[in-house]
């Protein structure tokens, strides 16, 4: 029996340059995965509104009690937001205002996309699965 030495045994890997990438894509994914997972406070300059890349964030109403759990929007004027107790609200004017929706289910909603500003999908509690072809009107 050989004792260990610390050096590896067996022939050394076949290619250098296939370390090299898994090396480069590793030191890519340790830059780029941060920025995306970030999920640290924007500066604000009062009022509640950040000035982080010069977009402004301003709290808007949604004219609902319901814990709200995802939002998607088709394009900049048309979206949807859901949550509790079959909540459905939209909105045709990129957030500014929000009217609720009829779901037809009185379950947790957790989910929704939209592929256009008609079809869309929301799933929630108990495997439900919710579809629209008329941007839910």
């Amino acid at each position: 029996m050989r004792a260990f030495d610390g050096r590896c045994p067996g022939p050394p890997p076949a290619s250098l340059s296939a370390v090299a990438v898994l090396v480069v894509i590793v030191a890519l994914a340790a830059v780029s995965v941060p920025r995306l997972l970030r999920s640290d406070p924007a500066p604000t300059s009062g009022g509640g509104q950040s000035t982080r890349s010069g977009r402004p964030w301003s709290a808007q109403s949604s004219g609902s009690s319901a814990q709200l759990n995802a939002v998607a929007f088709s394009d900049a004027t048309h979206g949807w937001a859901v949550g509790t107790v079959g909540t459905i609200l939209a909105t045709t004017d990129g957030g500014v205002t929000w009217s609720k929706q009829n779901s037809g289910s009185g379950l947790r909603l957790t989910g929704v996309t939209f592929a256009d500003a008609t079809h869309g999908w929301a799933v929630g509690d108990d495997g439900t699965v919710l579809a629209t072809t008329n941007g839910g009107e």
